[in-house]
């Protein structure tokens, strides 16, 4: 899966390097660096390339550890509107090449970075969670850990530390078709398992390297049997061809499969990316009919015209109330 892996120097000995590099050692070539950076952040890059062979960074994180929660998400805020929701980052990057995707404006590179000073790391955010009284903390914010679970074997420290915090909640966003670590371990109560949930139609033409929607309801079903706490994100809707045929074939698939009690609860949004990071987005696929589309600027974020959003939103809605209770749908990115 990858094509080379870059280590930092501090880390050479790092158990879970060695291990991880020995189980590669006739596959994967090695690479000694001083800093991350040196390789992630350097100017010109080989986006293209490397999205289809990219590169494994193994690094230290340094603080900060706790990220605040993107406004283009719902945001969480206590009775006072203080925001309660953050993110963590134990990889940078995603394996996955979907064309509507932020990170394709705001990284210089295809390359993925995972963070395995684990003991230092955990601390850090036990105290960030902690100061700053964090009710909900996303683990794939810029990535995907159970898709990368069965290469990188990622997924147990974070178990465990997930499971060292009760009160706080925990969510793992995925497209992957399998559990990985998941499989092994009993559901954690402060943990949610988020699939996104992508029309065949659309996952074939701008999900490159996603797995398709049966794979993903099938490992969606199997949590939900093992008694995961289990969520649906129809997110980002896009503004297609047949777009409302499309969606309501995905929404009909997912519970002719899954049994509408055991979805905690499903997420709406459409399509929406910061001005900066369309701009670089664009700049470096300038033949995307997506990401070219005239969208409406509100704020410093692109999105649809609000005719536009407002049909979107409204018709998913009710596509959804054959199935689940409304007090289940959350609309994510906008106001409603």
């Amino acid at each position: 899966m990858f094509k080379r892996i870059y280590v930092e120097k501090a880390l050479e000995d790092h158990s879970y390097v060695k291990d991880l590099l020995e189980k590669r050692r006739d596959s994967t070539p090695s690479v000694i660096i001083s800093h991350y950076k040196d390789v992630f952040s350097r100017e010109r890059q080989e986006y293209h390339l490397q999205k289809e062979s990219p590169s494994l960074i193994l690094a230290a994180k340094r603080p900060p550890f706790l990220y605040k929660g993107s406004k283009r998400c719902k945001a969480l805020t206590d009775t006072n509107g203080v925001q309660r929701d953050f993110y963590a980052l134990p990889l940078m990057n995603c394996p996955m090449n979907c064309e509507y995707c932020f990170l394709r404006g705001m990284y210089p590179t295809g390359n993925i970075v995972f963070f395995v000073n684990f003991k230092e790391m955990f601390e850090g955010l036990q105290h960030d969670i902690d100061e700053y009284e964090a009710h909900f903390v996303a683990l794939s914010y810029e990535s995907d850990l159970i898709f990368l679970d069965p290469v990188l074997h990622c997924l147990d420290p974070w178990l465990d530390f997930v499971s060292e915090c009760p009160s706080t909640l925990f969510e793992l966003r995925t497209k992957a078709g399998i559990l990985g670590s998941l499989s092994n371990r009993p559901p954690l109560k402060n943990l949610i398992l988020s699939w996104t949930i992508t029309p065949n139609a659309i996952q074939k033409a701008f999900e490159r390297g996603a797995p398709p929607l049966k794979a993903r309801l099938n490992a969606a079903k199997r949590a939900i049997e093992m008694g995961w706490r289990v969520r649906l994100c129809i997110d980002p809707i896009l503004y297609v061809d047949a777009w409302d045929r499309h969606y309501r074939a995905c929404i009909d698939d997912a519970f002719s499969l899954l049994d509408p009690k055991g979805v905690e609860e499903v997420q709406v949004g459409i399509f929406r990316m910061a001005k900066g990071h369309l701009k670089k987005a664009r700049q470096r696929f300038p033949s995307s009919a997506l990401l070219h589309y005239p969208y409406e600027l509100i704020d410093d974020t692109f999105s649809y015209p609000e005719a536009i959003t407002s049909k979107l939103i409204e018709e998913v809605r009710r596509m959804l109330f054959h199935y689940v209770d409304k007090k289940k749908i959350k609309i994510v990115g906008m106001q409603g």
